[in-house]
């Protein structure tokens, strides 16, 4: 999805008709879905994946909270109790159900310097505060507790709380003496449960709006659990973050920031760093590009499209909106623009154009998407169809349009200048001779041209 597209779709879901009973915002968010899961369907398949910038060499107090964090984490049996609660809880379970729980709580450690890194790549997306929202740090499937204690140590400031998750009690065990080795009395800012990530009273603690960055380690949760963790996305306060490891969360309630890689105990591991959005994008995505296959297919060009309206139905914002979309795709590619035209997209705004008692913005929108669409030399010549009736208009058209006008005009008889040339009286274009026209002036040039010949 082009990155313009999704922010003009995100500005029209926070502008006035959003909080209005207007039918725009329905149609609006519906297209808004469609795009972000289109874009999540494509991001989830792309095998780039982008380099953070190097970490600035450690702050004084990081270095003092690196000391703590390595006092605190003598090396231990972490890997011995996963081993032997995953092996004791496997008794009495089927043989699918014990590989899934098998699957499912595998050990792995995120360290210090790591969820340095992440804190840095989040405050990156924070920009232009570079900070981290306030709230809580929560790690689902937090074993030993590392990633809980390291957000404790460096982000004393903005996390008031530091919760983790785990389901292995051996490892609960380790990670609540861990805490309690700290220096200073961490009692009401860190703390461990011990149970399973979707049981209800742990639900109600990490999708919650207090939580303002949600690590999900993990590696090997199965597609229901991932699912259903999924579904409780939307209880985070926007702008929130969440950070998974492996793969990202599939909802549309959160936009894909970018993807990074860490060190692990299991090795070199993708990060997917997401946000929880509303009415405002993060304009800072690494790539918020999408397969244009997917967008056709999720019937996207047909909402925008449909918000034309027609038959001199249109309504100004759900016009404007559409406009401005059609600007983006159209921008995007031309596989996009062609997509659009055949929906009639191009037919129905110069209906706006030459309709009477249509304002100002109304034709000053559609004729930047016609222009947008007219990139496409195909659908220039099929505007072209209408080329006088856009000269004439210049006799007429508002003084602040009439530079719009003549581009698109110059647009499409650059498109096929053999089949357009007689369309266009000379004279129209010289009426603006010298009034600070550039692009008059261009096209008075090719014009002459053509007559000398």
């Amino acid at each position: 999805m082009p990155a313009a597209a999704a922010r003009l779709l995100v500005q029209a879901l926070s502008g006035p008709s959003s909080s209005s009973s207007s039918s725009l915002t329905p149609l609006i968010t519906e297209l808004w879905q469609k795009l972000r899961l289109s874009n999540l369907a494509y991001e989830s398949e792309r095998s780039e994946y982008e380099t953070r910038v190097p970490l600035p060499e450690q702050t004084t107090a990081q270095v003092e909270s690196n000391d703590e964090f390595t006092r605190v984490y003598t090396p231990t049996s972490s890997f011995r109790s996963s081993v032997s609660n995953r092996l004791q809880s496997n008794e009495s379970a089927g043989e699918d159900a014990a590989q899934l729980h098998l699957q499912e709580t595998t050990h792995g450690e995120i360290p210090f310097d790591s969820m340095r890194s992440i804190f840095s790549d989040l405050k990156f997306f924070g920009h232009p505060t570079s900070k981290l929202p306030r709230g809580h740090f929560v790690d689902l499937g937090s074993g030993v507790g590392r990633p809980v204690i390291a957000a404790s140590l460096l982000e004393k400031e903005n996390f008031s709380k530091c919760i983790g998750v785990e389901l292995l009690a051996d490892l609960h065990g380790e990670a609540t003496a861990a805490s309690q080795l700290l220096v200073v009395a961490e009692d009401d800012r860190v703390s461990f449960i011990n149970g399973g990530i979707m049981e209800k009273h742990n639900v109600r603690v990490w999708a919650s709006t207090d939580t303002s960055v949600l690590l999900i380690h993990g590696h090997c949760f199965g597609d229901d659990l991932i699912s259903n963790i999924s579904q409780e996305i939307s209880s985070l306060a926007p702008g929130s973050f969440v950070v998974s490891t492996s793969s990202p969360l599939r909802s549309p309630s959160l936009q894909l920031l970018g993807v990074r890689y860490i060190e692990t105990s299991w090795g070199p591991c993708s990060l997917h760093y997401q946000q929880r959005i509303n009415s405002t994008l993060n304009q800072l995505s690494d790539d918020n590009t999408s397969d244009q296959r997917l967008v056709r297919e999720s019937g996207v060009f047909e909402g925008v499209v449909n918000l034309l309206g027609g038959g001199g139905e249109q309504k100004r914002e759900e016009l404007e909106v559409a406009a401005a979309l059609m600007v983006a795709f159209a921008s995007a590619s031309e596989e996009s623009a062609r997509r659009m035209n055949d929906l009639g997209a191009s037919g129905r705004l110069l209906e706006v154009l030459m309709m009477d008692g249509v304002s100002v913005r109304q034709k000053a929108a559609s004729l930047a998407a016609l222009s947008a669409l007219a990139g496409t030399n195909a659908i220039a010549v099929e505007i072209g169809e209408r080329l006088e009736e856009l000269v004439n208009s210049l006799s007429v058209v508002e003084q602040n349009l009439v530079g719009a006008t003549v581009n698109l005009i110059s647009v499409i008889y650059m498109s096929n200048q053999a089949k357009f040339k007689s369309k266009i009286r000379l004279e129209s274009i010289e009426n603006l001779e010298g009034q600070g026209y550039d692009v008059a002036e261009e096209l008075l040039v090719y014009l002459r041209e053509e007559d000398h010949d």
